[in-house]
């Protein structure tokens, strides 16, 4: 009986320590090592060197059913004068394919800058 206590205990003061919110120093859980990679590469290329992970919902392309996700991020995210404090973006489970791109402010929810897709170039540069 003890021992079960003392192993619930130890369960629910690890969730307690680890917090809700997930940064790229570790890998995520349920996603691939290279769709991490991509997100935080694709952090990095707008500043941000430790976002916050608040969602990663697993679902699939339309067309060739290739397994993805869709990713929102906290952090400071910048593309020149324009700021961001979220980022939503899909990214396939390879890591090779980063669009949908959604920079946004908390206070209005509103897009920052306009970008589709980030280059496969700028992610394996960073």
């Amino acid at each position: 009986m003890i021992k079960r206590i003392s192993i619930v205990m130890i369960i629910i003061l690890s969730i307690i320590l680890t917090g809700c919110g997930s940064e790229l120093n570790r890998p995520v859980s349920g996603i691939s090592q290279e769709a991490t990679e991509s997100i935080s590469k694709v952090s990095r290329i707008y500043g941000e060197s430790k976002p916050q992970i608040i969602t990663v919902k697993r679902t699939e392309t339309e067309v060739t059913k290739e397994m993805m996700y869709i990713v929102f991020v906290k952090g400071k995210f910048q593309n020149g004068d324009q700021k961001a404090s979220n980022l939503e973006f899909s990214v396939l489970a390879s890591g090779k394919s980063v669009w949908a791109l959604r920079p946004f402010n908390d206070d209005n929810n509103q897009d920052v800058w306009e970008e589709t897709s980030v280059n496969i170039n700028d992610i394996g540069r960073i």
